[in-house]
């Protein structure tokens, strides 16, 4: 149930950078004040000129995507193994706890 809860907090912080990430990028910014409010943004151009680049391009949004994917695989890993050292801790507090009934029952059999 912690797992679940553990990676739950992980997602929701990794949508939220990606959220502020993208949410700050000027492509994605509100349209200036006074602007008309049926006004998509769709201007001709005129013939011979130049159009500029987008500004949102698609290697950059792969690039947020796939560091995404590794920052919840990497979280993920280091979650496992933290989650192996405590049970490997706790294997070894009950075999100190046992090992000395171990010997007297032994001791007591023979």
């Amino acid at each position: 149930m912690k797992t679940a809860i553990r990676l739950a907090r992980a997602l929701a912080a990794a949508a939220v950078l990606a959220t502020l990430v993208l949410a700050s990028h000027p492509a994605l910014a509100a349209p200036p004040p006074g602007s008309p409010q049926g006004d998509d943004g769709f201007k001709p151009v005129p013939a011979g000129q130049a159009v500029a680049e987008p500004t949102l391009t698609s290697p950059m949004l792969v690039k947020v995507a796939y560091s995404l994917i590794w920052l919840a695989v990497c979280g993920y890993l280091v979650g496992l193994w933290r989650r192996g050292q405590r049970l490997a801790a706790e294997m070894e507090d009950l075999r100190r706890r046992l090992d000395p009934k171990l010997h007297v029952s032994e001791k007591a059999s023979s």
